[in-house]
């Protein structure tokens, strides 16, 4: 399936809201996740650096379009693998003062395609 980077980007804020947010006790971070899904969705161009990565660009753009099929199977597959992916969002003071690292595995590849897709 072929997907635009709009269609990306309320995907990964739907994720984000219905997803991250709510598994997160640290009302400082809901802040920011959630002015973050509200910026990625209404700004979609905020991906763009993002979306620019070589490797990306070479194995699953055609066009203007991303094969999200493909991201899926090898994102899943890497995280088998090697395990899950740990992002760490740094603190902001007087919000959330604290970096929150964050993992995500292969259920969590699963639900954000679902959300890109539109479900």
């Amino acid at each position: 399936m072929e997907v635009t980077k709009e269609q990306i980007a309320k995907g990964v804020a739907k994720f984000i809201q219905e997803d991250m947010i709510p598994h997160i006790s640290d009302s400082g971070m809901q802040l920011i996740l959630g002015v973050t899904a509200g910026a990625v969705e209404t700004r979609p161009n905020i991906l763009d650096k993002l979306l620019s990565n070589e490797m990306l660009e070479a194995v699953a753009k055609s066009g203007n379009n991303y094969d999200l099929s493909l991201i899926k199977n090898v994102a899943a597959s890497a995280i088998e693998k090697y395990g899950k992916l740990s992002i760490t969002i740094p603190g902001i003071k007087f919000i959330s003062p604290g970096e929150k690292v964050l993992q995500f595995g292969s259920e969590d590849v699963r639900r954000l395609v679902e959300r890109i897709e539109g479900r």
